[in-house]
C-alpha cells in the first residue's frame, strides 16, 4: 500500500512538473510567448552629412537605428578612408545615432555605418551608404575649425600648437574649469570635456598658440549628460593633510592618503586648521560610490596622512593592498604598482633611498609618477630636500605636469632644481594641500610658485599676487584623456 501511495505521489509531482514547464515555455495565451528569436538591427532611412566640405573641418554624420524587438542599439561610422569609429553608446530602439569627424585627407570618400543591439545582433555590412567630397583649402586663420558637440571638443589648426582653455556656467555659478595641453602639440584634437550637469550653456575662452602666433576666442556650448572615461585625480580637502583620490578610466580606485581623518592626535584638538575629528576623506570616498579600492597607500607614518585611511579601512570599505614604507609589499624603487589600467603607476621612492641618511620620517615617504598617454602626475608625499635631491641627481624619470608639491608647500620641499626638474613641460600645475590658519604657515615662500599654475585647497597666510594663483578653493577635481589636462575647482 505504501509503495502504491509512493507511486501515486511521484507521478503527480512529474505531471505538475510537465504543467510548470508548459507555461513557462509556451505561455498561457497570446503575447505571453517566450522567445529568443532576435534579429539585427535595422538601418532606417540614409546616413545624414554633408555632401562636401573642406579638409580639417567637422561635421555630424546621423542615422536612426531600429530594432525588431525594440532592444538597445549603437552605431560605428566606417569614414571611408581605413578610419573606422568605435561603437556609439547604447540607446533606445528608433534614436538618431551620431558621430563627429573631421577628414584631414582631400578626396572622395563612402560612409557607410553598421549597427548592433543589446543582444550582440549585428548589421553584418551595411547597404546603407553616404558619398562626401572633401576639398583641400586654404585657411587664412590658426584654427581651421572648432566644434563642441555632446560634451566633445573637436579642434583642427594649420600647424601644432598648445592650447589652454577654461570654462564655466553662463551664471557664473558652480564649478570652474581650467584645461591645458600635454607636452606633445597636436594640430587635430578630440577630447570630452566634463561638467556638472546637462542642460545648462558654459561660456568658454579659448587660447592656441605657436612659437610664432597666438589665437584667443570665445564661444558658448550647451552641455550635455554624456560623461565619458577618463582618468581622475581628485586632491580632497583635508584640511592639513594630504587626500588623493584616483580613479582609473577602467574604474580601478586608488587612494594616497587622507588625512587626520576622524583621529585626534593627542597633541591637538579636533579644529578647522587641522582637520582632525573629521572623516574628509572617507565622506568623499562615499560620495564617490567608491566600494573597492586597488590599493590604500599611507606615504608615511604620519597621521595627517594616515588617519583618513584608516576610515576607509574601519568602514569596512573592501581593498586589494596597503602599501606603506613599513608594509612595502616587497616593491622596490622603479617597479609598478599592478594595476588592470592603461595608466601605469611607477615607484620612484619608498622608504629613505640608499645613501640618505635622515632623521625624518618625511623622507621616507612613497613617490609615485602616474602616466596615462601624454599626461603624467608626480605625487610627493612629504619628501624633503635630501630626497629631491636624491632624485634629480639620479636622473630618475620626474617629467610631469601635474606635481603634487610635497609637505604642503612647506619650504623643506619644492626646492627650485626640484621644480625646474618635474615641471618641464606646457601644463605646469601645483597642487597644494594645507588647512588656513595652520600654526606652521605653509605653504612657505608661495612666490616661487609664480610661474607655475597653482591651486591651493585652502588660503595661505602669505600674500600673494597674479592670476595663476588659485587658492581657498576646497576639493581640486583633475580629469585627462591622456592629452588634455582639466582641473574643476
Amino acid at each position: 500500500m505504501r509503495n502504491n501511495k509512493r507511486t501515486k505521489l511521484y507521478r503527480k509531482l512529474i505531471f505538475l512538473l510537465i504543467i510548470v514547464f508548459l507555461v513557462l515555455f509556451t505561455g498561457c495565451g497570446e503575447g505571453t510567448k517566450f522567445s529568443t528569436d532576435y534579429h539585427p538591427p535595422e538601418i532606417t532611412g540614409k546616413i545624414a552629412a554633408p555632401d562636401s566640405l573642406s579638409t580639417n573641418t567637422f561635421f555630424i554624420a546621423r542615422v536612426i537605428i531600429e530594432d525588431p524587438a525594440e532592444l538597445q542599439v549603437q552605431a560605428r561610422f566606417d569614414w571611408g578612408n581605413g578610419t573606422v569609429s568605435q561603437y556609439t553608446d547604447l540607446a533606445p530602439s528608433g534614436s538618431t545615432l551620431e558621430m563627429a569627424y573631421a577628414y584631414q585627407e582631400s578626396g572622395i570618400y563612402t560612409i557607410r555605418v553598421s549597427a548592433r543591439n543589446s543582444a550582440g545582433m549585428t548589421t553584418g555590412s551595411s547597404t546603407v551608404s553616404h558619398q562626401i567630397t572633401i576639398i583641400q583649402e586654404e585657411q587664412a586663420s590658426l584654427i581651421n575649425d572648432l566644434l563642441i558637440h555632446n560634451n566633445r571638443f573637436f579642434m583642427s589648426t594649420n600647424e601644432p600648437v598648445n592650447l589652454t582653455l577654461s570654462y564655466r556656467r553662463d551664471n557664473f555659478t558652480g564649478l570652474r574649469y581650467k584645461a591645458y595641453s600635454a607636452a606633445v602639440k597636436r594640430s587635430y584634437v578630440d577630447f570630452p570635456l566634463p561638467v556638472e550637469s546637462g542642460g545648462y550653456y558654459y561660456e568658454m575662452a579659448l587660447r592656441v598658440e605657436t612659437a610664432a602666433a597666438v589665437h584667443d576666442t570665445m564661444l558658448t556650448f550647451l552641455a550635455a549628460d554624456n560623461q565619458y572615461p577618463m582618468l581622475r585625480v581628485d586632491f580632497i580637502d583635508v584640511r592639513q593633510g594630504d587626500g588623493v583620490l584616483i580613479q582609473t578610466p577602467e574604474g580601478q580606485a586608488i587612494a594616497i592618503d587622507g588625512g587626520y581623518g576622524s583621529r585626534v592626535p593627542g597633541f591637538s584638538s579636533p579644529s578647522y586648521w587641522n582637520g582632525a575629528g573629521y572623516p574628509f576623506m572617507l565622506n568623499y570616498v562615499l560620495n564617490e560610490d567608491i566600494g573597492h579600492f586597488r590599493y590604500l597607500i599611507e606615504t608615511h607614518n604620519h597621521m595627517d596622512h594616515w588617519g583618513g585611511l584608516a576610515d576607509i579601512r574601519n568602514h569596512g570599505i573592501e581593498y586589494d593592498f596597503y602599501l606603506s614604507p613599513d608594509e612595502p609589499l616587497g616593491f622596490e624603487t622603479g617597479d609598478f604598482l599592478s594595476v588592470d589600467s592603461a595608466v601605469s603607476f611607477e615607484i620612484l621612492n619608498i622608504d629613505l633611498p640608499p645613501g640618505v641618511s635622515s632623521g625624518s620620517e618625511n623622507d621616507r615617504s612613497v613617490v609615485l609618477r602616474v602616466e596615462y598617454g601624454e599626461v603624467a602626475y608626480l605625487f610627493t608625499g612629504d619628501i624633503e630636500a635630501s630626497v629631491e635631491s636624491y632624485l634629480v641627481n639620479n636622473d630618475f624619470h620626474l617629467s610631469a605636469d601635474v606635481l603634487k608639491a610635497g609637505h604642503h608647500g612647506s619650504r623643506t620641499s619644492s626646492n627650485g632644481y626640484f621644480l625646474e626638474a618635474v615641471l618641464d613641460r606646457y601644463a605646469r600645475i601645483v597642487t597644494l594641500s594645507f588647512g588656513t590658519g595652520n600654526p606652521y604657515n605653509h605653504p612657505h615662500d608661495v612666490h616661487r610658485f609664480a610661474d607655475y599654475e597653482v591651486f591651493g585647497t585652502n588660503q595661505p597666510s602669505e600674500s600673494y599676487q597674479g592670476d595663476n594663483f588659485h587658492f581657498n578653493v576646497g576639493d581640486i577635481k583633475t580629469y585627462t584623456d591622456g592629452y588634455i589636462i582639466i582641473v574643476g575647482y
